[in-house]
């Protein structure tokens, strides 16, 4: 219950001072893939259009799914992050830049097979039980569907 979700877009940049691309003294419009999805790196300039993810547009469908129900089995330890929110979706990230974490955490779901939300995957519930490897700098999203 801590501030208000944001939805932006962005651009590529050199230094701390730069701004988006401009022409004739006017910021250009932006100019997204059709399909983009993050990327390594970016040219200066380029917009990056995360509102077009797909994993962007999966976690604003887990925000309304899971908005108002109360966040439980809060998980935290070295680098990994992990709640559940009610019986209908739980979310866990390593936020570590170099090392996987192996986890088995308790997500209050229905046991079953999830799709991740956050990126390609799939993974089981069992006993209520997720558990799995997070590579660096990724998340596993799942959400209950009815």
């Amino acid at each position: 219950n801590y501030g208000q979700p944001i939805l932006y877009s962005s651009y590529a940049y050199d230094s701390y001072d730069a701004g988006p691309k401009q022409l004739n003294g006017m910021v250009e419009d932006a100019s997204c893939p059709e399909l983009p999805s993050p990327q390594e790196e970016y040219a200066t300039n380029q917009w990056i259009c995360q509102q077009h993810w797909k994993s962007t547009i999966n976690m604003i469908k887990f925000h309304k799914t899971t908005s108002g129900l109360e966040i439980t089995d809060k998980y935290k330890t070295r680098g990994i992050y992990g709640f559940a929110k009610a019986g209908k979706g739980y979310f866990i990230a390593n936020v570590l830049r170099n090392k996987s974490i192996d986890f088995e955490v308790e997500t209050t779901l229905p046991d079953g097979e999830y799709e991740n939300l956050f990126q390609d995957g799939t993974y089981t519930i069992k006993n209520g039980i997720l558990k799995a490897t997070l590579a660096p700098k990724s998340a596993i999203a799942l959400l209950v569907n009815n």
